[in-house]
């Protein structure tokens, strides 16, 4: 390489990943920013002349969408640095026309020099500012070239249904091999529920969101909060009917604008279809009636079996969902068909009214049937006493590990105090809290042993006690209004109910359904 210029007393390195580096990163896992700093560091360490390394992690066609380029301009044109070195000439840019003038004009107004491994550009000397300008060229028109070929092969994927739109839409899975959409089949179920949710029970994208979460249903992400925009957008994505849209928008002066549909690749039945298209149209056709009016609602105020019944197959709580709906008949009138169920994300669903219906039977049967009642308290003393040992014996392991960890801890400021390094002050400190956890540790161990069931002696049940009970609750049950109230005696009552469905309903046939019930009893009070 030339002798390095008396001129030359400050240098900014510029390191940035090309495409084909992140390309070979991809393919290789190596380090290309590495790479480069470790080559630039030979080239400038031997001339002795102060120089600075920035690094731009991300990547961008123009300055403006680079910012430790971009702010490395501003201090070119200040007079901090007076050359700026860098793998290639391309890696300052090889975006728009505007931004290669942008640089021209700086190199050359504030003579800056390029110091690349190979050779080092005068800005004033004519051949060196000829070749800059060439290098520019060069670089923009391998840019242009590259990306004309990756968009016409994207192009030619969308065209056989590949997946080449970005992001994998929830509800489906990218298979590397086939580049096509998989169905991803409990997000799937989910985005089935959207739908249905939307087009036949007229539900809105807040009331939708929220139900996904009572639900209990995770977003793409893993959030817990389902957003109303990212409803809506599902709604309109047809990518849920098997099509594949590729090409619709471009980018205008920052912006992104629909193209003539003319231009557009539109792939019919590209994959397996989530929504059926009778669904599908009846939510499009919604989406376009702003006017519309939401006339079904899921009521999440308490009522009767709020956070009562869980699933038997999935074993999460089951959740009420009512709406109304109103037919026309031939004579001119109307009718009004109200809807009420208990519903599972896993697709389970009963009447709501048949499940109130069998507990309040349940109850009835207790209080006719001891023997039926004395089993039932049976099973929910012998299950509470396993539960109640278990979770005791294993609460008490926490809390001694835990406990092990603080004496470790105390044991550790000993011999930093000794070592000299933390002062008597900051150990004696150190003593206190952590002696104050240890006494903590230790009462909660021993409430812990204190209170768990040690007696394997039967306990005597009084069942006439329990029937006389739970027949007064029966009776003020019918009388109540409230519906929390009547939840509030149903939760004193069942300590836990599952729903398993034998065989599901169609029409006003109802399903047929089990339940299984654990009640509330304290066999020590």
């Amino acid at each position: 390489m030339s002798k390095l210029p008396r001129e030359i007393t400050a240098i900014i390195n510029y390191i940035r990943r090309s495409r084909q580096d992140e390309e070979r990163e991809r393919r290789t896992g190596e380090d290309t920013l590495s790479e480069q700093k470790q080559l630039m560091n030979r080239v400038l360490a031997e001339w002795g002349v102060p120089y600075e390394q920035r690094f731009e992690i991300g990547s961008g066609d123009k300055i403006d969408t680079r910012p430790i380029f971009k702010e490395i301009i501003e201090e070119l044109q200040i007079g901090k640095w007076n050359a700026i070195a860098v793998k290639e000439i391309s890696r300052m840019g090889r975006g728009s026309y505007t931004d290669m003038g942008r640089i021209y004009d700086m190199l050359q107004q504030c003579r800056i020099f390029i110091i690349t491994p190979y050779k080092i550009y005068d800005p004033k000397n004519p051949s060196d500012l000829r070749q800059i300008r060439f290098e520019l060229f060069l670089s923009r028109e391998e840019f242009e070239t590259t990306r004309e070929r990756l968009m016409g092969a994207r192009y030619n994927y969308s065209m056989q249904g590949k997946w080449m739109a970005g992001t994998v839409p929830f509800g489906y899975k990218f298979n590397e091999k086939t580049q096509k959409l998989e169905l991803e089949e409990d997000q799937a179920e989910v985005v089935r529920l959207i739908f249905d949710l939307y087009a036949h029970q007229k539900m809105g994208y807040y009331s939708i969101a929220t139900h996904l979460r009572k639900l209990e249903i995770r977003t793409a992400t893993g959030k817990q909060n389902w957003q109303p925009e990212v409803i809506h957008r599902m709604l309109k994505k047809p990518v849920y009917i098997g099509q594949v849209n590729f090409r619709m928008t471009e980018k205008r002066n920052g912006k992104v604008v629909m193209r003539p549909k003319e231009e557009w690749i539109v792939v019919e039945q590209a994959h397996e279809s989530i929504i059926d298209d009778e669904t599908w149209q009846s939510c499009q056709n919604r989406l376009k009636d702003t006017k519309s009016k939401q006339s079904v609602t899921t009521d999440f105020s308490l009522c009767e079996l709020a956070s009562l019944i869980s699933c038997h197959n999935c074993g999460k709580k089951m959740v009420r969902q009512y709406s109304v709906q109103r037919y026309e008949k031939k004579n001119g009138g109307s009718s009004i068909y109200e809807k009420e169920f208990l519903r599972c994300m896993c697709g389970v669903y009963v009447k709501y009214r048949d499940v109130e219906t069998r507990l309040i039977e349940i109850l009835n049967q207790f209080v006719l049937d001891q023997a039926q009642l004395k089993k039932g308290i049976e099973t929910t003393i012998e299950g509470s006493s396993s539960n109640d040992c278990i979770n005791s014996a294993r609460l008490i392991e926490q809390l001694q590990q835990h406990q092990d960890t603080v004496q470790q801890k105390l044991e550790r400021a000993y011999d930093l105090v000794i070592d000299g390094t933390v002062s008597k002050q900051e150990f004696e400190d150190r003593k206190a809290k952590y002696q104050v956890e240890l006494e903590d540790l230790e009462k909660q161990k021993k409430y812990l042993s204190l209170h768990e069931i040690r007696e394997e002696k039967k306990v005597e049940i009084n069942v006439n006690k329990v029937q006389e009970s739970i027949s007064s609750l029966i009776n003020v049950y019918h009388r109540l209004n409230s519906r929390a109230r009547k939840n509030i005696l149903l939760l004193n009552v069942f300590n836990r109910v599952e729903l398993e469905v034998l065989q599901k309903g169609k029409g006003r046939r109802s399903s047929v359904f089990d339940l299984y019930i654990r009640l509330k009893y304290d066999p020590l009070a």
